[in-house]
């Protein structure tokens, strides 16, 4: 891609994608490298109508025209597939941080692909991560204080569906503690 701001880089990008001709044309040249009489064939056009394309996606820095070596061969660029770019920084999500009375920064961080804007994404599978985020969950219920179960739902299912799992969890990991349907954090 040419030195200009990622923004419009990204839009530049996005456009080139945007029309069915040109994301089949990425499709075949994924392949392997076409000339334009070969690509036109495979795609049952006419080479002439590939033109607006090709430069498009040529000026996107999708696909490399190898006309100057002589080859006259398109080819598919990868450098747009790889991390540190203009397209993939402007695509990538960036991670909120977690912010926990009881955890460390850097268990905080691990948790992190778990949480996303204060609602579980994905229960983590290893234990350690679990209870990990069994402590970070436990923050939204208050000491000193009993919670009915319907009650301690209602808190678990603002932050994910499967509010059973959770509470189950919370309990496993003696991070809470429950006595005839009432519950208390420890």
């Amino acid at each position: 891609m040419t030195e200009t701001a990622p923004s419009d880089d990204v839009a530049r990008f996005v456009k080139a994608l945007a029309n069915e001709t040109r994301l089949r044309i990425v499709g075949v040249l994924s392949l392997g490298a076409r000339t334009r009489a070969q690509l036109a064939e495979v795609l049952g056009l006419r080479p002439d109508a590939l033109t607006r394309h090709v430069y498009l996606l040529r000026d996107a820095g999708l696909i490399v025209d190898d006309e100057s070596s002589g080859s006259g061969r398109l080819r598919l660029e990868t450098a747009w597939l790889r991390s540190g770019n203009a397209l993939s920084n402007s695509v990538k999500r960036q991670l909120a941080s977690i912010t926990s009375s009881s955890l460390s920064s850097l268990e905080a961080a691990t948790l992190t692909p778990f949480v996303r804007d204060g609602h579980i994404f994905k229960i983590p599978v290893a234990a350690e991560k679990q209870k990990m985020l069994m402590r970070w969950l436990v923050e939204r219920f208050e000491t000193d204080r009993s919670y009915p179960e319907r009650e301690v739902n209602a808190i678990l299912k603002e932050v994910h569906p499967d509010f059973a799992a959770l509470r189950r969890m919370l309990i496993d990991y003696r991070i809470m503690e429950r006595d005839h349907g009432v519950y208390r954090r420890i």
